[in-house]
């Protein structure tokens, strides 16, 4: 059953509708870096040039991205609504006759949650094969860089940028799971699959009011998708961050699944 529903999750063409626009949402930051550059290319200066660099403006740093403003709806897309969509269906039903529903529903959230984290994943690692392609891969140079001035970023970014980058890659990861999850847990509260779509959105935008109203640094949701936009943190405001979101989402996959329970008995 596990590997079906692997199958039927990444071969969904949402799935890769999900992935396309997140690409194409993050390689417009990189047409704002080309813009910026070209005065070091006309000079001919390339030391100040770097795929590094490059790969940050399509995360967030490029004025033309805007990925860090829609994934968390990308994120929902592909798989959040298959607890709905399989029970409308009867599909549900079928798959009960071959296997329990605790396995049924810990299978959906696992598979869901790998979508989510891919669709996050596969439009980074496509603009850090094509920033590598298009741009030399020298170190970034501090008074080029602001990054560089925050301290957590700066002890990795300034002399092991490829490390910094795949922590930010693992940090995506994991806010697409955990979004994706979030997502997948209003099945139980709802009949509308849009509003479970759009739920992980509308938490992300929920928790950017909180933190800018309240002042409170732990809830900006840029933490854990673009954490130096959040300057200054700690890793204490990642982990309450995340700490938060993982227990808002346990309880409500918990209440999808004793309500889905309850609607078989």
């Amino acid at each position: 059953m596990f590997n079906a529903t692997i199958n039927r999750a990444f071969k969904n063409k949402f799935f890769f509708f999900a992935v396309l626009i997140g690409t194409v949402s993050g390689l417009m930051g990189l047409v704002s870096y080309h813009q910026d550059v070209q005065f070091s290319l006309a000079a001919g200066h390339l030391e100040n040039i770097s795929a590094y660099s490059a790969w940050l403006y399509c995360l967030s740093l490029g004025s033309g991205s805007i990925f860090r403003v829609i994934v968390p709806l990308l994120v929902a897309l592909p798989f959040a609504d298959s607890l709905l969509r399989d029970k409308k269906i009867g599909y549900q039903n079928y798959i009960l006759t071959r296997t329990s529903y605790r396995h049924f529903f810990l299978t959906r959230v696992l598979v869901n949650g790998l979508v989510g984290g891919s669709t996050v994943v596969l439009p980074m690692l496509i603009w850090l094969i094509i920033s590598f392609v298009v741009y030399p891969a020298n170190l970034p140079i501090k008074n080029l860089n602001y990054l560089l001035a925050d301290p957590m970023a700066g002890v990795f970014y300034g002399g092991t940028p490829i490390f910094y980058i795949l922590i930010l890659i693992l940090m995506g990861f994991v806010f697409g799971f955990l979004y994706a999850s979030f997502s997948l847990g209003m099945s139980g509260f709802t009949t509308n699959r849009y509003v479970v779509i759009a739920s992980s959105f509308l938490l992300y935008l929920i928790l950017l009011l909180v933190s800018q109203a309240m002042q409170i640094r732990s809830l900006i949701p840029l933490l854990l998708i673009t954490p130096y936009e959040a300057y200054p943190i700690s890793s204490f405001n990642i982990i309450a961050q995340f700490l938060l979101i993982f227990f808002i989402t346990l309880s409500l996959l918990s209440g999808t699944y004793r309500q889905g329970r309850e609607d078989l008995s």
